[in-house]
């Protein structure tokens, strides 16, 4: 399972400009969707180690359009924008039209947080007719960014695309900021990534070697620092490691696993530099290094770096635990160890009994029962 960038840390949330929720953030929720590259026993003889991607980290709604509730938008949006003109004509004295705007951001951040995102997404639309007539541009550009993060949690993959392009043209075009800024290559990167959701590899690939190319020459000196000097050193490594880690992501679901060990081993570099050693987003990374490692037919290196995974998993009582400890127990099996194998396997299980997850649960039944019977055919007693 590969479990998505998620090994950068806090102060790489901040670098925006408004106060967007970014790519990493949503990677720490427990609300990632399991893909595969391989998922589950991978194929007959279950040499494919499962794939856990974090989707970076959106869950996209299912079900029909009533379902969905999706037609409600358009609807409670109108109705919205009748009560929006009213309180722009009729706020209280002492209390601005900033005020409103600023409120009704924070009601949909909150509806967002709470899993309600068709009154999110009603309560943004409404905000940004109300920046419309006060005609507050920063406000229109930050209501575009949380926009646009809205649909990327939800999965919304070409919708997101169009928001933060238009995101990106309003950070260049009003606020002026270079086309280098951390905040639009944070952007890009998510751009890349939506673009992969929707199998545009060769977009995805040329966005995520920009974003990489962009902090190589911004740490060489090559080009110029952002203008207001909120940039360091540390800011810039940690994007170009967020760009790698997505890059080697995309490398090993295209069936190129040395190239996407490569850059996975160069983010993993970067982020044990800048977070330490022991940082829990390391978790991610060694995890999915050692997927591409079996997948390069590495399974000694893979074990290794299993082991150095599960190890700080522990540690740092990693919410990806018990999906460590399922790829680490695949790849015992994978080698013949069974009784290791079958350590891990009760360790998840018990972990599972008081934290269940219901992705985990039955791939973990699954390959306990694997184990068993690939233990008798080797006649072991």
């Amino acid at each position: 399972m590969l479990l998505g960038a998620q090994c950068y840390s806090q102060r790489l949330f901040n670098l925006r400009r408004f106060s967007a929720k970014t790519l990493p953030a949503a990677f720490v929720s427990r609300s990632e969707t399991l893909l595969s590259g391989g998922e589950g026993s991978g194929g007959a003889n279950g040499r494919r180690v499962i794939v856990r991607a974090a989707s970076s980290s959106s869950s996209t709604e299912k079900g029909g359009l009533w379902r969905s509730r999706r037609w409600l938008v358009p609807v409670v949006a109108m109705f919205g924008g009748l009560l929006v003109y009213y309180i722009y004509k009729s706020s209280p004295i002492g209390r601005s039209h900033e005020d409103d705007i600023t409120l009704t951001v924070k009601k949909a951040i909150l509806s967002k947080t709470r899993g309600d995102f068709v009154r999110a997404e009603v309560l943004l639309h409404n905000a940004l007719i109300l920046a419309n007539h006060t005609m507050n541009e920063d406000a229109i550009t930050h209501i575009y960014d949380q926009m646009a993060n809205l649909s990327y949690e939800r999965g919304h993959w070409k919708e997101c695309e169009n928001l933060f392009k238009e995101t990106i043209k309003r950070i260049i075009g009003v606020k002026k900021l270079p086309i280098n800024d951390n905040s639009v290559l944070e952007i890009s990167i998510k751009m890349a990534d939506s673009q992969s959701k929707q199998k545009r590899h060769t977009d995805a690939e040329t966005g995520y070697n920009w974003v990489i190319d962009q902090c190589q020459q911004k740490l060489d000196g090559t080009v110029p620092r952002d203008g207001e000097g909120e940039s360091t050193d540390a800011d810039v490594h940690l994007l170009k490691g967020m760009a790698l880690h997505h890059y080697g992501k995309l490398l090993y679901e295209r069936s190129a696993p040395q190239p996407a060990i490569e850059r996975l081993k160069e983010a993993l570099k970067i982020s044990q530099c800048i977070n330490g050693v022991s940082h829990d987003r390391n978790v991610t990374l060694l995890n999915d290094l050692s997927t591409a490692l079996v997948e390069q037919g590495q399974p000694e290196e893979a074990l290794a770096t299993y082991r150095e995974c599960l190890a700080l998993a522990r540690s740092c009582d990693s919410p990806f635990l018990t999906v460590v400890l399922c790829n680490t127990a695949r790849l015992l099996l994978i080698i013949g160890k069974f009784d290791e194998a079958l350590v891990l396997v009760e360790e998840c299980k018990q972990i599972l009994d008081t934290t269940p997850d219901p992705e985990v649960a039955p791939m973990i039944q699954q390959l306990s029962a694997d184990i068993k019977i690939a233990k008798m055919k080797s006649h072991q007693p």
